[in-house]
């Protein structure tokens, strides 16, 4: 793994080149107030100082998506990226993005808990409850399915 530290006009940029997800505070690695992109070589995202809004960019496409939030994110909220994905949990949901679609996808959650996804090489996987939720490479929204009776409760 090579961690790349720049300074330059004014933003810091953390770089990891790896295939293993990188995460980020919202306060940021040294003390700042979002603002921090977290860099991969499939996506780059950033927590908005304001934190109300989370964006990200995908090569290829060549073109930011943008979610905007109703409540700003906690001050020890993280930005997770990795594969292709940028991932993010608020009080109400977990937020994931695919670098293929460009496409933000908000899976409202019953009972929130600390890192409750994980980003694997094609998804992005939650379990809330009896529901293994799925978010993948080529989606535009959750997948989701019952664990005990196998129904599909998200498309």
């Amino acid at each position: 793994m090579t961690t790349t530290c720049h300074r330059g006009l004014g933003v810091l940029i953390l770089a990891v080149i790896a295939a293993v997800p990188v995460t980020a505070s919202a306060s940021g690695p040294f003390g700042g107030s979002g603002g921090i992109p977290v860099l991969t070589r499939e996506t780059i995202a950033v927590i908005a100082r304001s934190r109300k809004a989370v964006a990200a960019y995908s090569p290829t496409l060549g073109k930011w998506t943008r979610v905007e939030l109703e409540e700003p994110l906690e001050p020890n909220a993280s930005l997770t990226v990795g594969n292709g994905f940028a991932v993010f949990q608020t009080s109400k949901g977990v937020y994931a993005y695919s670098a293929v679609t460009g496409v933000w996808g908000q899976l409202p959650v019953s009972k929130p808990v600390k890192n409750q996804f994980a980003i694997q090489e094609q998804m992005v996987v939650v379990t809330d409850g009896d529901s293994l939720c799925v978010f993948g490479r080529n989606a535009t929204e959750w997948s989701a399915v019952k664990l005990e009776s196998g129904e599909i409760t998200r498309p």
